[in-house]
């Protein structure tokens, strides 16, 4: 089941695509277009982002849900690593704020799937206060940005926010996608059930 998500704090900054390796892509060797070749970037960026319905870069968030579910807490943001949930609080019975003892649970991060939690062999989701948003989950979805500055995110996404913006510079009038950008994206895309 899933909640209701909260944005906690904006992307980490850091160049999913660095201006550098976009003029090389364009063969650019001036600075004339910089400002327009940083709009494409910003532009294509935020369509791969929508398109892969993913943060490209780690922002953080929490997912408030009315009660335990049944069965998973499916966190709607992806990516999301193991080890990047770093909370599940909750309302006791009483009102009371508990946080969730990381023996009872089991986070599941497989690749182009979203993150799973799950209770662990002979566990039970406690119960919970009759309140709205009674459970919350803290978590950072997005890939990250090295020490050396280079983003840790798939190739495939970079290609197609290179894709984008030589389409767009070599033709101005263009917009949108190409089938190009597309399938490099479907390479990295989220696997949708039902």
């Amino acid at each position: 089941a899933t909640g209701s998500t909260v944005l906690v704090s904006a992307p980490s900054t850091g160049p999913v695509v660095g201006l550098p390796l976009v003029k090389l892509q364009l063969s650019v060797d001036h600075n004339n277009d910089d400002e327009l070749i940083r709009h494409y970037v910003s532009t294509a960026i935020d369509l791969a982002r929508d398109y892969l319905e993913a943060d490209l870069l780690a922002t953080t968030y929490i997912q408030k849900h009315d009660s335990f579910p049944c069965c998973d807490i499916l966190l709607d943001r992806w990516p999301v690593a193991s080890g990047d949930v770093s909370s599940i609080t909750y309302l006791d019975t009483a009102g009371d704020s508990q946080a969730l003892a990381t023996t009872v649970y089991k986070i599941t991060a497989y690749e182009r799937e979203k993150t799973r939690i799950s209770l662990k062999s002979g566990q039970t989701w406690p119960s919970t206060y009759f309140e709205a948003d009674s459970v919350t989950v803290a978590f950072t979805a997005g890939w990250g940005v090295s020490s050396a500055n280079v983003w840790a995110g798939p190739k495939q996404i970079q290609q197609a926010i290179l894709v984008m913006v030589a389409d767009w510079y070599s033709c101005r009038e263009m917009g949108g996608m190409s089938k190009a950008a597309c399938g490099l994206l479907d390479q990295v895309r989220l696997f949708s059930y039902g």
